[in-house]
């Protein structure tokens, strides 16, 4: 016998064979005449069979090695292109034509773009493979034979990459190549491929394919218990090895009915192969022990793939293999499961590791012996390898990696339940996810941390889907919070009744006692009185009859009557105390309902008045660092740095009233904020205003002394409106404070202090004009509007009244202070939704007018070139152009111009902007101080810093 120490493993496992491996096949003799047979009538052969039927094999060791030798009778001068189909299956195509031999010879010495040149010829038309062909000028002689395998690849776009047709395009571009080269008679081109009998049905999506494969197709018969035989025991006799006759039925036996039987059994014996040679005992023929240790045919795979992934050291190579194998499988387009050939570069992103990393847990899983992954362990890694699980059945068999898959099959499905929905959000066809949705898409968001990257497999969409599901998540706590509130709302209401059901049980209880006490007093002066009259009653009647004898003693009938009389007076005088003995009881009735509404009045008010607003530590202010010099660069990151610290710190401000809210657990504790302005200025104020009025929320206001915002009136007045937001308070030292209350609610309030002028519009479409003197205020004015003002703003010069709608549109009244007098409002432009702010300035002697919208739209309008020319603005009937506001800075609170930093501010809900509206008046004079004097650095850095930023 001769030494099998050096000899290789005849077995391939899980892998195909290969052309140079026609040696070791064995058992497909009659399958492969067969085929020569079908092929020989025939320009176009599909063999068709099941996953693990051997189809790869029994073409490329047995089909292939047969041809070269010239059993067809067009001869034995062929050029191969042997191909998968993948991602791209032109360019894989064109690739493989470039090869050396197959279309040019001698490519590797040539600076001809052959591949480029291939692709674009056979993207050019249907008959680009032929078109390739001719320009390659091959001999007649020679036949070209495109091999694809795996050719089921193609139809991967059936489920997710069919939603851009992207997939399916190249896929039709790529079978009329195949079709319209088999079909012609001219040129010597055949076409063979390999593919899945269970993707059968989906040929039917491609005209003509079905055709061409009823006329051209061989179905791969299973192998008889004779054929696996001698699949087993030729390999074995080419290496002079011997197998136990024992062994030999065992494996046999196990076979049995498995569709997966041939990698299988090349995997079991091939591990078989291993666990002998390693015991050196060359002379004994391979057994039963040698079969038992590596766990037989039907756990060898998936503990072979465990002893590989057990190699792996760190939780960090661990994961990346997990999402390695996710990448190299493809459940989710399919059911059925195929296998995905990735890049290494892409396998590194997908993974979250490094090329090299990737390359080291390859290297672990296709080790001789190891023949999970393919390229074959001969063929050394690189940065641009494509990596390929070797087998579908592996994908069946590895528990861990059948798990794996599920997993990914799982997410992905998920992952385009939510991009679907998110479409239908967008087109408005559905609304944001609820659970039961929203928590599985929560947990799988969680629990997979997505990326675009590995979405991009599935679909395009990822930012709008994971945008939709935060989305819903915001809604979904924000209901949480609502109904959280209405319970404690609930609560407290209860606990309030309680406690006033209370009151009033000890107050009318309280009452009662006072009542019954006065009852029992009045009842008892009652009977006092009465016992008087009846004293009196009988006093009257012995004067009656002691008449006769008074004639008789006068002086002693005197003395009767006198008693007589103040009998009489002291019964009077007890009927009267009776009758104040029961209005005191009335009294007392009376003062116990007071008390028990005082208790309940002090229930509603003993409130606690203001909340420290606590202020958090924000991120480091500073993104980016000037790196620059240059002093003009220097500068303008100066005022960046400036405009930055001042949104922050509006960010400080808002983050304190939402604190402040959070932590109100008290009864009816809502009911009351107060806003202490740090400055006298309106804008100042008009900056906590939105936050405030955001956070508090009106309906939850009740009395005026509750405040919401602030406006200066005159030299010491100011004028404070209550959350209630339907009273004004006005106070002045030395003045009586005014409180004055409307119909209505209040939607805007502006002040004139040079007038002592007071505007309040109420969402009863009216605007009052209140004026002040030394006696006070009155009512001057009530303007019907025609519409709910949202804005206003007074130039008291001219005496007009600007203002803004809550459907956007902007006017103006040329106010005269007569009642009888018109006032109509005048509407002259429109913004895109509610007006939020009104400011009218004046800038560099020409009026302006800025107005802005919640929805963020902010313009400034130029009224004329100086004050004087309002008056002719007044009297044009057309409307405004202005220079509108170019990017979108989120929902405008409030704006208004500052006149010292010569911009406008933006009180928005990200924050707080500065803005320039006036960028064409800088942008000249900076064109024109270029021209005169480009080095002069402190003119260029002045107009920098008045440049636009947002």
């Amino acid at each position: 016998m001769q030494d099998t120490s050096n000899l290789k493993n005849p077995f391939v496992g899980l892998r195909a064979f290969e052309e140079h491996e026609d040696y070791l096949f064995f058992g497909r003799g009659a399958e492969i005449n067969d085929l020569l047979k079908k092929f020989s009538n025939s320009r176009f052969l599909a063999v068709i069979g099941s996953s693990g039927s051997g189809k790869s094999s029994l073409v490329k060791s047995g089909l292939l090695p047969a041809i070269y030798s010239g059993f067809l009778s067009v001869g034995k001068n062929w050029r191969v292109a042997l191909l998968r189909p993948g991602n791209d299956p032109i360019g894989n195509m064109a690739s493989q034509l470039a090869v050396e031999g197959v279309l040019h010879d001698k490519t590797a010495e040539s600076d001809i773009p052959y591949k480029p040149i291939i692709e674009s010829t056979l993207r050019r038309s249907g008959g680009g493979l032929i078109q390739a062909y001719r320009q390659a000028h091959l001999p007649p002689t020679e036949n070209l034979l495109i091999v694809i395998d795996q050719f089921e690849e193609l139809f991967r776009f059936s489920r997710y990459e069919k939603e851009t047709n992207e997939g399916k395009s190249d896929a039709l571009g790529f079978i009329n190549l195949l079709l319209t080269a088999t079909q012609q008679q001219d040129y010597p081109v055949y076409v063979l491929l390999t593919m899945r009998s269970d993707f059968l049905g989906d040929c039917a999506q491609f005209r003509g394919l079905p055709e061409a494969i009823n006329e051209g197709q061989y179905l791969v018969p299973r192998m008889t218990r004779d054929e696996i035989r001698e699949a087993i025991t030729g390999p074995i006799a080419v290496s002079g090895a011997q197998i136990a006759p024992r062994l030999l039925t065992r494996v046999l036996n196990d076979v049995g009915n498995n569709l997966d039987q041939l990698p299988i059994l090349q995997h079991a014996m091939m591990r078989t192969w291993d666990a002998w040679h390693k015991k050196k005992k060359f002379a004994v023929p391979i057994d039963i022990e040698d079969y038992e240790k590596i766990g037989r045919m039907t756990t060898a795979l998936s503990q072979h793939a465990e002893e590989a992934y057990a190699e792996l050291t760190t939780d960090k190579q661990r994961l990346s293999c997990e999402l390695m194998f996710k990448a190299l499988t493809d459940k989710a387009a399919d059911v059925r499961g195929i296998r995905r050939p990735t890049s290494i570069p892409d396998l590194a992103r997908l993974s979250g590791s490094s090329n090299a990393e990737v390359m080291e847990i390859v290297e672990i899983f296709r080790k001789p012996g190891r023949t999970f992954l393919m390229p074959p362990p001969d063929v050394p890694l690189n940065d641009h390898s494509i990596i390929d699980i070797s087998h579908e059945s592996i994908m069946r068999i590895w528990d861990r990696l059948v798990k794996w898959i599920d997993e990914e099959a799982a997410s992905a499905e998920v992952y385009l339940r939510i991009s679907e929905a998110s479409k239908l959000y967008k087109e408005g066809r559905t609304d944001l996810w609820r659970n039961p949705e929203l928590a599985i898409g929560l947990k799988w968001y969680h629990a997979n941390i997505p990326n675009a990257f590995w979405a991009g497999r599935y679909n395009q969409d990822f930012d709008q889907a994971i945008d939709f599901l935060l989305k819903s998540e915001a809604r979904a706590l924000e209901l949480e919070k609502e109904k959280a509130r209405a319970a404690r709302f609930r609560k407290r209401v209860a606990i309030g009744a309680i406690i006033i059901l209370s009151l009033i049980a000890i107050g009318a209880f309280i009452s009662a006692l006072l009542v019954n006490n006065a009852r029992n007093e009045a009842k008892r002066q009652e009977g006092i009185a009465i016992e008087n009259r009846m004293v009196a009653e009988t006093a009257k009647i012995e004067a009656d009859s002691s008449a006769a004898r008074a004639l008789r003693a006068k002086g002693e009938a005197d003395s009767s009557a006198a008693r007589a009389v103040r009998a009489e007076k002291s019964a009077v005088k007890s009927a009267e105390e009776a009758t104040i003995a029961r209005d005191n009881a009335l009294i007392a009735q009376e003062k116990a309902e007071k008390e028990r509404q005082r208790a309940e009045a002090l229930l509603l008010t003993t409130i606690e008045q203001n909340k420290n607003i606590a202020a958090s530590e924000y991120q480091r202010l500073i993104r980016e660092g000037p790196t620059e010099k240059d002093s003009i660069t220097a500068a303008l990151w100066n005022f960046k740095y400036f405009a930055y610290s001042y949104h922050l710190d509006s960010l400080r401000n808002k983050l304190g009233v939402q604190r402040a809210v959070q932590k109100n657990d008290e009864l009816y504790e809502k009911l009351y904020y107060s806003l202490m302005a740090s400055g006298e200025t309106k804008t100042e104020l008009e900056e906590n205003r939105s936050f405030v009025i955001e956070q508090v929320g009106a309906e939850e206001a009740t009395t005026t002394g509750q405040v919401t915002e602030k406006y200066s009136l005159g030299n010491s007045s100011a004028v404070t409106i209550g959350i209630d937001k339907s009273s004004v308070a006005i106070t002045n030292p030395g003045w009586k404070d005014d409180i004055m209350t409307f119909p209505g609610k209040i939607s805007a309030v502006a002040t004139n202090a040079a007038d002592k002028c007071l505007l309040v519009a109420t969402e009863d479409n009216t605007l009052t004009v209140r004026k002040y003197d030394a006696y006070g205020g009155y009512v001057e004015n009530v303007i019907p509007m025609g519409g709910q003002v949202t804005a206003l703003d007074y130039y008291e010069s001219s005496d007009v009244i600007f203002f803004g709608l809550k459907t956007g549109e902007i006017g103006y009244i040329k106010y005269d202070n007569q009642k009888d007098s018109k006032n109509q409002p005048v509407y002259r432009n429109e913004l895109d939704a509610k007006v939020t702010a009104i400011d009218f300035f004046i800038k560099d002697a020409a009026p302006q007018l800025l107005a802005t919208s919640s929805k963020g739209q902010a313009v400034v309008y130029e009224l004329g070139l100086n004050t004087a020319m309002i008056e002719e603005f007044l009297k044009e009937n057309k409307t405004l152009t202005g220079i509108e506001l170019p990017e979108s800075v989120g929902e405008i609170k409030t704006a208004s111009f500052l006149q010292e930093e010569n911009r406008v501010q933006l009180i928005t809900t990200k924050g707080v902007y500065h803005w320039n509206p006036f960028v064409t008046e800088l942008s000249a004079k900076l064109e024109a101080e270029l021209k005169e004097d480009p080095k002069d650095k402190v003119t260029l850095q002045k107009i920098i810093g008045e440049t636009t930023f947002y």
